[in-house]
């Protein structure tokens, strides 16, 4: 999958206990908006830094291109913290002309609340969930899970 010569993008997405529910939402968004990021930004825990090296993998074979990979570890309990250290990550991607898209759907609850506080916050362009309609196929990566049951819905985009 090719770049498509747009603006500059970067893909935030927070990294919960299951790999496959982050590589999921990242293969559905390629999928469905052709777009490559040239940068992923994950949002870890010290619990779930240990997967950033599958996940770059992974993401790498999905995206077919050459990708920076960036992170910001956070702790999950401290609501205040992930606040402010999400508002820095979104305000240095503004500040170099990207554009932001945000994954709120896997990690714990308080980092999606926090992600997704923040995407609002700072006019991020968009605003995605994957929602699973069969619980049955948790774990499970997107493509292996039948269409009519997987959708990504886009919670919001950035009024021009």
């Amino acid at each position: 999958m090719k770049s498509t010569g747009q603006s500059k993008l970067v893909y935030i997405i927070n990294v919960g206990r299951t790999k496959e529910a982050v590589i999921s939402c990242y293969w559905a968004y390629i999928e469905r908006s052709k777009r490559v990021p040239d940068i992923i930004h994950f949002i870890v825990t010290n619990l779930t830094l240990q997967f950033l090296g599958d996940l770059r993998r992974a993401f790498s074979i999905i995206s077919e291109k050459e990708i920076t990979f960036n992170y910001t570890i956070v702790n999950e309990e401290d609501l205040e913290g992930m606040l402010t250290s999400l508002k820095q990550v979104i305000k240095e991607y503004k500040e170099k002309g990207y554009e932001i898209v945000v994954d709120v759907t896997p990690g714990r609850k308080t980092m999606s609340i926090a992600l997704a506080q923040v995407a609002f916050e700072a006019n991020a362009d968009e605003m995605y969930y994957l929602h699973l309609k069969e619980r049955m196929y948790e774990g499970y990566l997107y493509p292996l899970i039948p269409k009519p049951l997987v959708k990504l819905v886009r919670l919001w985009k950035r009024k021009p």
